[in-house]
């Protein structure tokens, strides 16, 4: 003060210390928890227009520690509601889009808690960029423990991390599978608490944890489980995201066993204005010519100079990512790379043609991700693992060589660029083919998935459009409802079982099961992972060095395996699965019986709800790039299925619902209440999303018929398909429904007032799909009868079925060989 006689809010006193060196080290502490309710309340209402003042107090304490450590003026959109919840100790789900600031909620909240920050990333590429990042930022009690690590390097960051050397500790799902880690970890929590524990890119527990990596599905329960105290304390957890399907979000909160709906954060909008959008339609033999025309033609839609544009140029230089579908092959990164004429590719696998060995391909990926974030590398071709977190400001442009698998992967990969805040900044290109579509739309509407597979095998690779190529790629996570089955009971009849045979009920053993290479290992889990979620394996963890999973096996009674089954079903289908014929009909008079339809049950549901679900992602995708148009049209698009709409709240309330307990009036009722172009945009985009979610609600689905119709913006084609869509499921579905020829007609009914063009089309389609003699008489009791086309049809059917009703009599087999022929 003899200095500053009033001292400015703007200064930080330091006090100099001189004394010997000492570790900065954690050190164990009581949980805390911070009184932020006030504040959580106020920027919740802000959000919603019942907004009541922020306290200054606690708001100033609040932006002294952003301005002063994070060096940043004030919060973004969403942050100041997700800091306030983790420092009260409230588990949390932030959807926040790519660029808005996701990693500081839990940085920021990690330094006023006690002991360490646990962060679970699903790559190593992003564990390394969040370490460079928080050291950047001067934050250096920091590291992460991967799989790259040579054995002495891992064991100096164990230790580290056990001496309490690390606040902020990142690691992937399957290291929380490895016991020795777990043990670690187990001592760490006796020295000082784990208070926050984030699992970032939080749309992989869904999209990854079904497909490729269990250990994703696994993982919340570990961490629960690995980081609590002796009192039982846990973590608080919190997911973050850019963007999620409502199918998606709602694996995210079961499987994090979040069930609050104030936990989900979103923002007020998804939009970035940094990003412009295009499709280019092209055929798939042209995918290689098209890349190379657009490279050329980028410099001049940035009104830039073609000779430098593509140089490096420190911080200007206009970087680019070119994503591809997988790693091998025409359409792979190494192929791509090597006809854009560089080798700066990126894969989590290493590819096939890569020359050397996996730790020479560590090696490359390490140094290409670095070169190319310190903007010594101008472009990278790279798989969706490279699609998440990396945060670099100059990307310029991405190209998307195949179709991305849902609107949240484009948006999410989409993201990488345009991150400097500038409008108008980067190009989001999609390099996009439809060649035999309608192919394709026919397996995406088979419900057998064997019978699906089969018409994939059968078009050839060099004649598969994008949505062809993608289905190819599911089908090779999905193998078939049988495969699944068979190997989950041969690997409990098999090897499991005989190693519990005369034990007492509720006794546990641990058995090592081997395997080979990391596809072998992919179908091994997932069957242990299933036989986990029937209660017969209680735990199990992967020793990497050795491959080799430990799975500790219970013995049960039968009726507890249908209670594990019933237990599951009942967090993703909102109804009592007690009077569902599959469930009661599980044996119970021994455990093997109970299992083999416990099996039954449980991959049927996989195959009818989360694979049904990838299909329609991935539909809707391919929609949107079908119906191309411009720039404004598609944004228009992709917010309208990410946002909340006014009409999301009871769309919601539909989720699971038969069509009878919604009802046709019901739904033109909603329809009655769309009197703008921009609400039926809105209406269309929350069906689709809302579809996402459950794929055969055929309320939804004649509600998007409906709209897309009337819809100015919707195409023809889009139209038409959703209709053909709509008649295939009604006609599956038709048992279970009151009067599925009444929805039909009604939704002709549609079509001719909005869609005249198709009326044949569609009518057609549900003459030779789902025509009925009693939907005949339907349409030759109404004004359709007027139309030849269906007069045609209605009146071949009810001869149809009055012929069969006579071959049917005995008479009819009196009749003289020359009148039956007639």
């Amino acid at each position: 003060r003899a200095h500053f006689q009033k001292v400015s809010p703007d200064l930080i006193r330091l006090r100099h210390a001189v004394g010997f060196r000492t570790e900065r080290l954690l050190q164990w502490c009581e949980h805390v928890r911070y009184d932020l309710a006030d504040v959580e309340r106020a920027v919740t209402g802000r959000n919603d227009d019942t907004s009541q003042p922020i306290p200054q107090e606690k708001h100033e304490a609040l932006i002294f520690f952003l301005k002063h450590v994070f060096r940043k003026r004030d919060f973004w959109d969403g942050q100041l509601r997700v800091i306030a919840r983790l420092l009260q100790g409230k588990a949390s789900i932030v959807l926040l889009p790519t660029g808005g600031g996701k990693s500081l909620t839990y940085q920021f909240s990690g330094l006023l808690l006690p002991g360490m920050t646990i962060i679970i990333d699903p790559l190593v590429s992003l564990m390394n960029d969040q370490v460079d990042n928080l050291k950047a930022a001067g934050i250096d009690l920091v590291d992460s423990v991967s799989s790259q690590d040579d054995p002495g390097t891992r064991e100096q960051i164990l230790t580290k991390i056990g001496s309490g050397r690390v606040a902020f500790a990142f690691i992937t799902p399957e290291r929380l599978q490895d016991q020795k880690f777990r043990d670690r970890l187990q001592a760490v929590v006796d020295k000082f608490p784990v208070s926050l524990a984030v699992i970032d890119e939080a749309h992989c527990v869904s999209e990854w944890g079904h497909d490729f990596r269990p250990s994703y599905l696994h993982m919340p329960r570990n961490l629960q489980r690995y980081c609590s105290d002796a009192d039982g304390r846990n973590p608080t957890l919190v997911g973050l995201t850019g963007t999620a399907s409502f199918a998606v979000l709602t694996d995210i909160q079961l499987e994090m066993q979040v069930q609050d709906e104030d936990a989900i954060i979103l923002p007020r909008s998804f939009d970035r204005k940094e990003l412009r959008f295009e499709v280019r339609k092209i055929p798939r033999l042209q995918k290689e010519t098209e890349l190379k025309t657009l490279k050329d033609r980028l410099p001049r839609l940035f009104r830039a100079n073609p000779q430098n544009f593509y140089n490096v140029n420190g911080e200007r230089t206009n970087g680019g990512i070119v994503f591809c579908p997988h790693v091998n092959g025409p359409l792979g990164v190494f192929d791509v790379a090597r006809r854009l004429g560089h080798k700066k590719f990126f894969s989590g696998e290493k590819p096939r043609n890569f020359d050397g060995d996996d730790k020479e391909w560590n090696i490359h990926k390490n140094q290409v991700q670095g070169n190319f974030k310190r903007n010594k590398v101008q472009e990278l071709v790279a798989t969706k693992s490279f699609g998440m977190g990396i945060d670099k400001p100059n990307v310029r442009y991405t190209i998307h060589y195949v179709v991305p698998q849902s609107v949240e992967e484009f948006y999410q990969e989409a993201g990488r660029a345009g991150r400097n805040g500038e409008e108008g900044y980067a190009l989001c290109s999609i390099l996009y083919s439809d060649d035999n579509w309608n192919d394709a739309l026919k397996i995406l509407n088979e419900s057998d998935h064997q019978k699906a597979r089969n018409k994939l095998d059968s078009i050839g690779r060099k004649d598969q459009g994008d949505l062809l190529v993608q289905l190819w790629l599911m089908f090779n996570s999905y193998k078939g409802r049988d495969q699944d089955k068979e190997r989950a009971l041969d690997l409990w009849n098999g090897i499991l079982a005989p190693s519990i045979a005369g034990m007492s009920d509720g006794a546990t053993k641990t058995k090592e099961l081997s395997f080979r290479g990391n596809n072998h290992r992919e179908t091994e889990e997932r069957a242990i992972f299933r036989l986990m979620l029937l209660g017969v394996v209680e735990d199990y963890t992967i020793d990497w060095r050795v491959s080799q999973f430990s799975i500790r096996i219970k013995k049960i009674r039968p009726d507890k395996v249908k209670q594990h089954l019933l237990d599951y079903l009942m967090q993703y289908i909102f109804k009592d699965f007690g009077d569902d014929k599959k469930v009661a009909d599980v044996r119970q008079d021994t455990v093997e019986h109970a299992l083999e339809d416990g099996i039954d049950v449980l991959i049927d549901f996989i195959y009818d709800e989360i694979v049904a679900k990838r299909k329609q992602a991935l539909r809707t995708m391919c929609e949107l790039c079908n119906d191309f148009k411009g720039d404004k049209d598609f944004r228009e698009a992709i917010l309208a299925y990410l946002q909340e709409s006014e009409f999301s709240d009871e769309l919601r309330g539909w989720l699971k619902l038969d069509f009878d307990e919604i009802g046709l009036e019901g739904i033109h009722e909603l329809l009655g209440k769309v009197t703008t172009l921009d609400k039926m945009k809105r209406l269309v985009g929350t069906t689709r999303r809302m579809l996402d979610e459950d794929p055969t609600n055929l309320a939804l689905r004649y509600l998007s018929t409906c709209a897309r119709a009337q819809s100015r913006t919707e195409s023809d084609s889009s139209t038409q398909q959703e209709a053909e869509t709509l008649v295939v499921q009604i006609d599956d579905a038709r048992e279970d429904m009151r009067y599925p020829n009444t929805v039909l007609l009604s939704m002709l009914r549609v079509i001719r007032e909005h869609r005249l063009c198709l009326l044949d089309k569609v009518g057609d389609f549900i003459f030779r799909r789902a025509g009925t003699t009693a939907f005949a008489r339907l349409v030759l009791g109404s004004t359709f009868a007027e139309n030849e086309t269906f007069y045609g049809h209605s009146v071949k059917l009810l001869a149809a079925g009055a012929l069969h009703v006579l071959e049917e009599c005995a008479f009819y087999a009196t009749l003289p060989k020359e009148i039956r022929n007639v």
